[in-house]
């Protein structure tokens, strides 16, 4: 993968170090490890950032913004107001109605071209006596998943599910196995940091006082009860586990009840 930023390559840079960042005027470049995988991360100052890596035969691109951009964001990627009926919008502003965007032949033809890059919006950096117009296909045509044959389809969604259309969709147009499990396990990491960045975490509450620098006073030959009450605003199931403490700590983890019995004076790290 070749990387410019600020109008300067920096690949060799970026691949000298694995914790390679650099700061320019208005974003952040740097690398990232993510399952055996070499992530450019560009954090822009607006809140936005873009993940790039090299996939198989092709750059898997991450786009991700923050609440603050709902309803703000217009193109390809919809509008990011949280309803789907109203992606399908022009650079005019104008919205496709059902009947213009029932195919995925007519989703091309009337709103993906609206948005083709040409000279005068281009924001890519070209080499020298290059310009959009030699990476512009005007007669490209790409496949129209509605209008492949079944049995190819059934094939697809035999091996990616009926769910994961983008695995489907590279499946029939490439027919390489590995390149659409590819695109199904980046779908997968996906749905999984979306649901990740929803999750609301819990909240935790100790019944019994504890003392500054959360110490728990304890008397040695006396059995000690602490409870824990956990409460999760997203509803899901909580269980509790000791991970540091020693054979003396017992920890009901449904309850969220910690019993100590004290041998010694000894202070205990208990996580």
């Amino acid at each position: 993968m070749v990387v410019h930023a600020d109008g300067a390559d920096i690949t060799q840079e970026f691949y000298s170090t694995e914790r390679f960042q650099k700061a320019l005027a208005n974003f952040t470049v740097q690398r990232e490890a993510d399952q055996n995988k070499t992530v450019l991360v560009a954090s822009f100052v607006s809140g936005i950032s873009l993940k790039v890596y090299v996939g198989i035969k092709n750059l898997e691109l991450t786009v991700e913004a923050g609440e603050d951009f709902r309803g703000q964001m217009k193109g390809l990627l919809g509008n990011f107001n949280g309803n789907s009926s109203d992606d399908f919008r022009l650079p005019d502003g104008t919205l496709l109605s059902t009947s213009e965007s029932d195919t995925d032949r007519k989703i091309f033809q009337n709103f993906g071209s609206k948005w083709e890059v040409h000279a005068n919006n281009s924001i890519f950096e070209y080499a020298q006596g290059e310009g959009s117009h030699d990476y512009r296909h005007a007669d490209f045509v790409p496949i129209f998943l509605d209008e492949v044959d079944n049995t190819t389809k059934e094939a697809a969604y035999r091996y990616c599910g009926a769910d994961d259309i983008a695995c489907v969709f590279d499946y029939v147009a490439t027919g390489d196995v590995t390149f659409a499990e590819n695109t199904k396990l980046t779908a997968d990491v996906s749905r999984n940091e979306r649901k990740a960045r929803a999750n609301t975490l819990p909240t935790i509450n100790i019944t019994q006082s504890l003392r500054n620098a959360s110490h728990w006073k304890v008397y040695v030959g006396i059995v000690a009860i602490l409870t824990i009450i956990t409460e999760d605003p997203d509803n899901d199931t909580i269980s509790c586990e000791l991970i540091n403490g020693n054979g003396h700590v017992q920890l009901n983890s449904s309850s969220g009840t910690i019993q100590y019995s004290p041998t010694s004076e000894d202070p205990v790290i208990i996580q």
